[in-house]
């Protein structure tokens, strides 16, 4: 019970470390681009009188909604950076596209280009950087011992002791070798 409890904090605290970059990087395109902008940047999603109110909210449910149809609201401990990474990168991309076709229906006009542009740009950065934080933190603690699994490899001969190699060199599959099982004896064991 304490374990999916856990679990459900974890992925709620995922969502609002999403959340607070999505806003971080509409607010930082918004003010890059406040020329464009005829309202407060201050109130950029409270203000009732800002005409892209409703773009901003949906480019934040579209990003969320994609993170979390890619899987990124878990920690997979046997996926390598560059694939959560080219992860981020397609939840974006889609929810890009996603975002043009709802202002293009909804006829939002005159919502700037170079904004929707630094917004996708600065979305990407941001979902990036913390997750590669988030996977430096999740392989230290594994690498002090947080949640291993122990590990018997069958077979001591050249396969097995590659395989314990690639198991020593990525301590973050958390995974501790403990013994090897071969029925075959080597000179050094008679």
């Amino acid at each position: 019970m304490i374990s999916r409890t856990i679990y459900i904090l974890v992925r709620v605290l995922y969502v609002f470390i999403d959340v607070v970059s999505v806003f971080a990087a509409i607010f930082l395109a918004a003010w890059l681009c406040k020329a464009k902008f005829p309202f407060d940047l201050r109130a950029l999603f409270l203000d009732t009188s800002n005409p892209y109110q409703m773009v901003f909210v949906g480019w934040l449910v579209a990003v969320l909604f994609f993170n979390g149809m890619l899987k990124l609201y878990e920690t997979r401990r046997e996926l390598v950076e560059r694939h959560e990474v080219g992860q981020v990168i397609r939840s974006v991309f889609f929810a890009a596209i996603s975002l043009m076709a709802f202002v293009y229906s909804m006829k939002v006009h005159d919502f700037p280009r170079s904004a929707f542009i630094l917004m996708v740009v600065f979305t990407t950065v941001f979902l990036i950087i913390w997750r590669l934080l988030k996977r430096w933190f999740v392989d230290m603690l594994v690498a002090s011992g947080y949640n291993n699994t122990n590990v018997i490899i069958v077979g001591a001969g050249k396969v097995g002791m590659m395989l314990a190699g690639e198991i020593r060199r990525r301590p973050g599959l958390g995974l501790r070798i403990v013994g090897f099982l071969d029925d075959r004896k080597t000179a050094a064991d008679l």
